[in-house]
């Protein structure tokens, strides 16, 4: 199949080649905290930019909130090891074909260091063509910016499909004229994405 270099795929990460792993497991493990701190902490991650933006400041929000024995480096540690655990071998073997026939896109709410080791550990960048992130935003999905950018760069396409696990981005998305699908690990399989690629023009064979 000939490579449609005006078509182009944009992909979630969150839900959608990964698992979202449990935050209060990732960071704090055994740590006890109390359902005031847990209300604290929900807080800071649904109200601020700097979630998924600013490492060290979202570090230190959490740590004057809830004690942490551990490093920062050994908490981005963890935390890798856990999303590497929980990405979705089947998904990424789709995107790897895609990419030999359309552009790929990866549009993520996340912080530098996870994709930074996510491109070493599966080589994302041999098959991702360009990334929109929250870090380099300063913004997060469903913040219209941060769409505005994904539309800057896949508006000259002829057909462009987004993938998201969540109704409000897709909503967003959908506004700024990205044709934009649900697409949620909790609920669809690789089988399920093949489905929506196709119906929606896009094949691997």
């Amino acid at each position: 199949m000939k490579k449609q270099a005006r078509w182009v795929v944009v992909f979630d990460l969150w839900w959608v080649i990964c698992r979202e792993i449990s935050f209060l497991e990732s960071f704090f493990g055994n740590t006890q905290i109390s359902t005031q701190q847990k209300k604290q902490l929900m807080k800071i991650l649904s109200r601020s930019q700097e979630w998924y933006t600013d490492w060290v400041l979202f570090w230190n929000y959490m740590s004057s909130i809830v004690p942490i024995s551990t490093s920062s480096q050994e908490l981005k540690n963890k935390h890798i090891e856990l999303i590497c655990k929980n990405i979705d071998s089947e998904i990424l073997k789709i995107i790897q074909l895609l990419h030999t026939h359309y552009r790929i896109v990866l549009a993520t709410n996340s912080w530098s260091f996870i994709l930074e080791e996510l491109l070493i550990k599966f080589n994302l960048d041999s098959f991702i063509d360009d990334f929109v992130t929250s870090f380099d935003l300063w913004c997060r999905k469903p913040n219209w910016l941060f769409f505005k950018e994904i539309y800057k760069i896949t508006n000259i396409y002829q057909n462009v499909i987004y993938f998201d696990d969540k109704k409000d981005n897709i909503r967003v998305a959908n506004q700024l004229g990205i044709k934009s699908v649900l697409f949620d690990l909790n609920i669809h399989s690789s089988n399920d994405l093949l489905y929506l690629l196709n119906k929606n023009g896009f094949k691997i064979l």
